[in-house]
This record gives structure tokens, sequence and C-alpha cells, in this order.
């Protein structure tokens, strides 16, 4: 199991309490909404997507906190539309993970093993998981590279 601690980053951000499938659905208008604030407001982007829910427990119907942010190096004096706050640092399992957004494909190569190893590793969850996307093609990309990294307890 690869572990690493993540350092903290601003971002802009939005909230929704959805389910991981309405998250999925939803990614797209927030992330083009907070894209055009940036813009809209001249910040310069530093990073790449972070996109994290709060208590995921493998139920994918359970609704549950997301947020979608956006480093930013600049939000000093920001008043626009979305929220914005520093992440904190941020110890973490993860794995890397290239391909489809399908639930197959997901769980058996990307979150189930690493759920896998933390428990065998007898970690315990903080209850935050992240995705950082590198590369975003579509969800049905066979192209899409990201981390998957899940809070856990040093």
């Amino acid at each position: 199991m690869k572990t690493k601690t993540v350092n903290g980053v601003d971002v802009i951000y939005g909230t929704e309490c959805v389910s991981i499938a309405e998250a999925g659905k939803i990614s797209a208008q927030v992330t083009g909404l907070i894209q055009a604030e940036v813009e809209k407001h001249g910040l310069d982007i530093c990073g790449d997507w972070i996109f994290i829910s709060y208590g995921r427990d493998g139920d994918p119907s359970k609704k549950i906190v997301h947020e979608f942010c956006l480093p930013v190096a600049n939000t000093a004096g920001y008043k626009g539309s979305f929220k914005s706050k520093r992440l904190a640092d941020f110890f973490c399992a993860y794995c890397d993970y290239k391909g489809d957004m399908s639930p197959r494909m997901l769980g058996g190569k990307g979150y189930g093993p690493l759920v896998s190893e933390i428990i065998a590793a007898s970690k315990e969850f903080t209850g935050e998981s992240r995705e950082v996307y590198h590369k975003w093609i579509s969800p049905k990309s066979k192209e899409n590279e990201f981390e998957i990294q899940f809070g856990i307890k040093p």
C-alpha cells in the first residue's frame, strides 16, 4: 500500500450533497461553472481538479457531501459566486487509476483493491476520500488518468 502526505492548497470549490452516481452527472455542470468563475476573476489555476467525498462507505445510493475543487494561486480578495478555502495537508493511501468510470472498472481496478489494502494493513479511514484528475476525456474513455486517495490515520 502506497501512502503519502499531500500538501495543502488553496481552492475555489462547489459543494453538493448527492449520491456517487449523481456526483458523476453533476460534476460537468459544477466544474464548468467554476472554470468560468476562475476565468471571470482572473484567478491562476495551479493544479489538477480535486473531487473530495466525505463519508463514502461503499453504498453508491447514499447521499454524501462532495466538493469539486480547483486549485488556484490567488484567492486573496476573491468575492465571487463560489467559496474559497485552503485544503489542509492530507495523509492518505493512494493508487493511480487509468480507465473509464464504469462501476465494474473502478471497483475492480481502483477503489476495491485500495480499500482491501487499507483494511489488510489495519489502518483507520478518516472519512475523506479524493480523486485528483490528471487527465480527463470522458466517463467512457479508457484514457482518463487520476489518483484515488483515501484519508487514513497515521
